[in-house]
């Protein structure tokens, strides 16, 4: 099976990078040929959601910027229509696009943060089971020397007695060297 010419990230990118750059030359000749009353220049929008995708935060707001110089240059540039609204429909592209820029950034960030407290409570949940398994290692280590202590101090009373009771001491030290 042969690989995409699209299977590379860098390749995807530059894809994008050129429909970004061809976007951005249509939708300023579409609103500078248009009259003022076509705020085509609001469809810059969709190419800086395209972008916060994509590229970093430094490259989205240095797009966001063309994007207003390129619809302020726009509205310098067109020749029909009335000037007052061009004036309004610019005005609302302008925000259009900037709080396009802010909440996807935002969108970024969040998805960022999402990511980091995953990976946390992945660490945490890692260390909650080695702990558990070190509380589980210690009970089952634990338990048979318990075992041995307590029948060495049974074996130390039956060797301790007057006479000796070397058969129930050689059962504690039976039970000893079992529990070992």
């Amino acid at each position: 099976m042969m690989p995409s010419l699209l299977s590379s990230y860098p390749l995807r990118r530059a894809l994008v990078a050129a429909v970004i750059a061809a976007g951005l030359l249509a939708i300023f000749a579409l609103d500078t040929m248009t009259e003022y009353a076509v705020a085509a220049a609001v469809f810059h929008s969709v190419l800086i959601l395209l972008a916060v995708r994509w590229f970093s935060v430094r490259a989205v707001v240095a797009l966001t910027l063309l994007c207003i110089a390129l619809t302020l240059l726009s509205f310098a540039l067109t020749p029909a229509g009335s000037y007052h609204l061009g004036l309004i429909n610019t005005g609302i592209s302008i925000v259009a696009i900037a709080v396009t820029a802010y909440l996807g950034l935002k969108l970024v960030a969040a998805r960022a943060a999402a990511h980091a407290a995953q990976a946390r409570l992945a660490q945490l949940a890692q260390a909650t089971s080695v702990g558990e398994l070190a509380g589980s290692i210690a009970h089952e280590i634990n338990q048979p020397l318990a075992a041995i202590v307590t029948s060495g101090h049974a074996c130390q009373r039956w060797l301790a007695q007057e006479p000796p009771q070397l058969e129930r001491a050689g059962l504690a030290l039976a039970r000893i060297l079992a529990d070992a």
